[in-house]
């Protein structure tokens, strides 16, 4: 058995981390305890990764376990916990309806309900739409199921969702869809558990028609629970509170950094544990980065905020974006956020830049000083469609099942609406660049897009068939569909005779499976230069 150690899948698209960092093991607030998580090894088929090494004769091959779509066998977690005390551990007999239908150990966090130290554990089915929640205890070996969870058609559960799992001293606060006036919504849900650590309710804590991406905390004094959200529009990111019962001062939920200037895309923020309340946070746009911290009153009013960290270097002329809106035919919105370029010249070329992976968002108040590879050069669109976050399940919804399908319609169909608006766009010099799910999105824009519509095409680290992408990935968002329904970026080139494609790939891309060497994102050494090498690609493309 392995112990202590997701592998490769389970770091990338469940828990986000590499193996350098915390692994599959979690200590217990009292530090009583140490949870983990174990593996048979080779539980699922490998794939050879080659690096070649400069200066060494020979080229280095590894198998690495990468289970794609489809894989029947894909690794299958226990959970085990040690008990500092009697140093002994004892594996958890997992107690769910029908454990052979749950194949993810989707989340695990430590709880202290009523006085007595838990372990949630959360696990997913393969198609990642139906979850059930454990709660592991030490003495008993055990891991009793309190809550199953089945989503609605075309939603699907998020491992973000249960990873900024909070409690209070009877409850426990997470992530689910709440329908709401022909939507449904990412809010926080909350499971009340008996004295006897069993499930009694379920609800919801009032909140808007807004996104909530992660739970901060829940604050006991102020009988509140703390949020960062996409609202009040989707392009920012904000810190709000909702009251979580009848002692708290709110009514309703209520934004708490809304007041702060220049500050509406707010990062990384963290919440004072103590009675003081304090929020520090990133505040990553539209502005220049700066660290701050608010302190609040009872009432949850800002009484102070204090700058902690500024800009080392303040840049100066800086390019103004806008955000606006155009209606697609199809009765949908898309947001764009643009930048027009050097406002001295009559016509200036444009790049599109893309992302538009499953509930992800490009035209955000985020701060970008000279974004890379493009930098100002060019004016630069990005634009949220279906499948993009922040506009509940209407949007996100729409992708389930035909990944890159609806979300390149409509972007193109945004676009001409943009040069339609904005004549100074020149037609002649267009480029589309996207990087990992954005170059696969780069490349399909051509595809649909009539001939020579784009004169440039950028694609980093393409997925050319999700068919051939990692299971809990692509299944999250195409569920059990046909192999007919995926996307084949290689079926079609011919509108390449009109568009220069340049395509960027990390030769030891372990996530899209190229190889050797470079990585997904690259290193640092090549990343830092790409900016000059497409620069004098788009310059050849337009001469």
């Amino acid at each position: 058995m392995i112990h202590g150690l997701f592998d490769w899948m389970y770091n990338e698209e469940i828990y986000n981390r590499n193996q350098l960092q915390q692994g599959a093991m979690w200590f217990s607030p009292s530090d009583k305890y140490l949870a983990y998580a174990s593996r048979l090894p080779k539980s699922s088929k490998e794939v050879i990764l080659t690096s070649f090494i400069r200066g060494s004769t020979y080229d280095y091959n590894y198998n690495m376990e990468y289970p794609k779509t489809g894989e029947k066998r894909i690794s299958v977690f226990s959970v085990s916990i040690w008990c500092i005390e009697k140093r002994k551990s004892v594996e958890m007999d997992v107690q769910l309806r029908d454990s052979t239908s749950f194949h993810y150990l989707f989340g695990v966090s430590w709880v202290v309900l009523h006085g007595r130290e838990l372990l949630l554990a959360t696990w997913a089915n393969r198609w990642q739409n139906e979850t059930a929640l454990t709660l592991c205890s030490y003495e008993k070996a055990t891991c009793s199921l309190i809550y199953e969870h089945k989503y609605e058609q075309a939603q699907w559960a998020s491992p973000e969702d249960y990873a900024s799992v909070t409690h209070s001293n009877s409850s426990i606060f997470f992530l689910l869809p709440k329908t709401k006036r022909g939507n449904a919504w990412q809010h926080v849900a909350k499971i009340d558990i008996s004295d006897k650590f069993l499930f009694d309710s379920i609800s919801f804590i009032p909140s808007g028609e807004y996104d909530i991406r992660r739970i901060l905390s829940h604050r006991p004094k102020e009988d509140v629970i703390v949020f960062e959200a996409q609202a009040p529009v989707p392009w920012n990111v904000h810190v709000y509170a909702a009251p979580t019962g009848s002692g708290s001062s709110l009514k309703a939920d209520q934004c708490l950094t809304c007041a702060l200037q220049n500050c509406t895309f707010q990062a990384k923020s963290t919440v004072s544990p103590g009675d003081q309340f304090h929020i520090d946070f990133s505040c990553n746009g539209p502005g220049q980065f700066y660290q701050a911290m608010i302190s609040l009153n009872s009432t949850l009013h800002p009484t102070e905020m204090r700058i902690i960290t500024e800009p080392t270097t303040k840049i100066v002329n800086l390019p103004q974006w806008k955000t606006e809106k155009f209606i697609l035919s199809n009765g949908y919105e898309a947001i764009v956020r643009i930048y027009e370029g050097d406002m001295r010249l009559h016509l200036v070329p444009f790049t599109l830049v893309v992302y538009g992976g499953p509930d992800m968002n490009q035209a955000t108040d985020k701060f970008e000083a000279f974004p890379r590879p493009i930098g100002y050069k060019h004016a630069l669109v990005s634009i949220d469609v279906r499948g993009s976050g922040g506009r509940g399940w209407k949007y996100r919804s729409a992708v389930y099942g035909r990944l890159v399908t609806v979300e390149v319609e409509d972007t193109l169909e945004a676009l001409k609406m943009v040069l339609a608006k904005y004549p100074r766009l020149d037609r002649n010099r267009s480029a589309v660049y996207g990087w990992s799910y954005g170059g696969t999105l780069s490349i399909r824009l051509v595809e649909l897009a009539p001939p020579g519509f784009f004169k440039c095409a950028l694609a980093v680290a393409p997925v050319a068939n999700f068919i051939y992408y990692d299971a809990a990935y692509t299944e999250r968002f195409m569920g059990d569909a046909p192999r007919e329904s995926f996307t084949d970026l290689t079926r079609d080139l011919h509108k390449f005779r009109h568009t220069k494609l340049m395509l960027v790939h990390g030769l030891r891309d372990v996530i899209v499976q190229v190889y050797p060497n470079q990585g997904h994102s690259l290193n640092h050494n090549v990343n830092q230069h790409l900016g000059d090498l497409f620069e004098s690609f788009l310059s050849t493309c337009y001469a």
